[in-house]
């Protein structure tokens, strides 16, 4: 019998994200972990993962009848999870349905004003205040005085004292794994975390804020030997070889941190595990011996947190961070041969024409056609996140606009939000088609590498012919405009006539 259904909502936002949907969502497989520990059946419902629609969701949740729905939210999956909820209630679903996860931690009043159909709302870690709702509405029992929930009640909403964070992360049992073979099939990876939490406190992210919700140390590890077991199991049990660290931050704060971080190389090159993996990290934790080591373990990628070479930007981000910092974790990651993606932040509110200017070329001229550089779309704009301090200073701003949920900003500088729109609605937009369909293999040193960085130079280079009309002339004249469409066009056509020799693409160009 099915408990609980644990549901991932369809993610309908992915124009802009070049990375595979083909991925375990290991928060999701904790909450099973535990669920089942203490006997509960639950099953994982990835509709992302599956491809399907709000119908097809909606149907597959009522057929699993279940008294409990959970389903994790994103901010930007808002709109999709709520319609969820409304259809699952005009289809007569009485099941109690809770929503967890970052987004709704933080916009607990909004979500039960605007959604009925909502019972309850878990806030921060959520493994045993899941347990505590399943027992309770299996059982028929009050559930409304457990800790870590929020709920609605006489027209208002009512949340119940915060439930302390996990203090020791070993205590956890191992992530189920529902999915993993299904995402290894199909060319993904195995998901694990490690740690949890982020010593940092930057200003666009919602990590820090929201362990700050609950007591407890924000920043918190498993053991090495812990980490070791799980990875020797998913080696042997399940034959993966290549792992992504999801953790928030791999490398904790310190010499503590750093230190940890070299114990579980230690532990993995013990158990003699012939492995991958990737992790995130700060530019500040990249140093040269770490890192050898961990390459020794089997890093190949490092997800790093670059996000600006503006000293300006990055103090408007609160990075805590130097340009410096930047280009020394670039060159050490380079030096060693470990591959690295790279965070951007190409426009921010404040931007002016010449900041964005100087980022695309330092990019252009500097990061995208180095030996390593896992190459992506470097031209994102800053997202306002509930819970951030970002949101903090910005919301209520008269050029920020909120539309359920989500937030827009126009720039102060014109040209600059001109250029935005043109990157979105004709740049990325025309070569979007090969950059998905040259998508580099995991961690290797793929050909297809270098198509990827043709195709990042082409749009950086049709962005600094942009900016040179902006300038000049104060906007990009519907004549500028075809000269960037044939020029764009051109170099599309020789990287896609370069990859067809080589065999790597099939796209058409539009």
């Amino acid at each position: 019998m099915t408990d609980v259904v644990l549901v991932i909502p369809p993610y309908h936002y992915k124009t802009k994200v070049l990375t595979s949907s083909v991925k375990e969502y290991a928060g999701m497989g904790f909450l099973a972990a535990v669920l089942r520990q203490h006997g509960h059946g639950v099953e994982i419902l990835d509709c992302d993962l599956a491809g399907f629609d709000i119908d097809e969701t909606v149907e597959a949740i009522i057929d699993r009848n279940a008294p409990l729905i959970g389903l994790t939210m994103l901010q930007v999956a808002a709109y999709p999870t709520l319609e969820i909820v409304r259809r699952l209630r005009q289809r007569g679903v009485t099941a109690h349905i809770t929503l967890g996860g970052h987004f709704p931690s933080f916009t607990v009043d909004e979500l039960l004003d605007r959604e009925d159909g909502v019972d309850s709302i878990v806030i921060g870690e959520g493994e045993y205040t899941l347990l505590e709702l399943t027992r309770a509405i299996l059982a028929g029992d009050e559930w409304r005085e457990i800790s870590g929930i929020a709920y609605w009640r006489d027209g208002e909403s009512l949340t119940t004292e915060p439930r302390p964070l996990v203090k020791d992360l070993d205590s956890l049992p191992f992530q189920e794994r529902d999915t993993l073979r299904e995402v290894l099939e199909r060319g993904g990876q195995a998901a694990i975390i490690t740690s949890r939490g982020c010593y940092g406190n930057c200003a666009f992210c919602s990590v820090n804020a929201f362990y700050k919700k609950s007591p407890g140390m924000k920043w918190r590890a498993r053991s090495p030997e812990n980490v070791g077991e799980e990875l020797e199991h998913l080696v042997n049990a399940w034959g993966a070889s290549i792992f992504v660290f999801n953790d928030d931050n791999f490398i904790g704060p310190g010499k503590g941190g750093k230190d940890r971080a070299a114990r579980v190389a230690e532990e993995i090159l013990h158990r003699g595990l012939n492995i991958q993996f990737a992790i995130p990290a700060a530019v500040n934790d990249v140093e040269p011996e770490l890192f050898d080591l961990l390459k020794k373990a089997g890093l190949r990628s490092v997800f790093l947190g670059v996000e600006s070479m503006n000293q300006e930007d990055l103090k408007y981000l609160n990075k805590h961070t130097t340009i410096e910092q930047n280009e020394t974790a670039i060159g050490i990651l380079e030096e060693l041969g470990i591959f690295y993606q790279i965070g951007f932040i190409m426009f921010y509110p404040n931007s002016t024409i010449e900041q964005v200017e100087y980022n695309i070329r330092y990019v252009k001229d500097h990061i995208v056609n180095n030996n390593y550089c896992g190459t992506q779309v470097f031209t994102g704009e800053l997202r306002i996140l509930h819970g951030t301090s970002l949101h903090d200073r910005l919301a209520g701003e008269p050029f920020v606009h909120e539309d359920l949920f989500h937030y827009t900003y126009s720039m102060e500088d014109s040209r600059v939000e001109e250029l935005r729109y043109l990157m979105d609605h004709l740049i990325l937009k025309k070569t979007f088609p090969l950059m998905v369909d040259c998508k580099e293999e995991f961690m290797g040193a793929s050909p297809k590498r270098i198509i990827r960085a043709m195709i990042c130079d082409l749009q950086l280079g049709m962005a600094l012919r942009a900016v040179s009309y902006l300038k000049k002339e104060g906007t990009v004249t519907p004549k500028a405009i075809k000269t960037i469409i044939r020029e764009m066009n051109q170099g599309a056509e020789r990287i896609q006539r370069e990859g067809q020799r080589q065999g790597w693409v099939e796209a058409e160009i539009q």
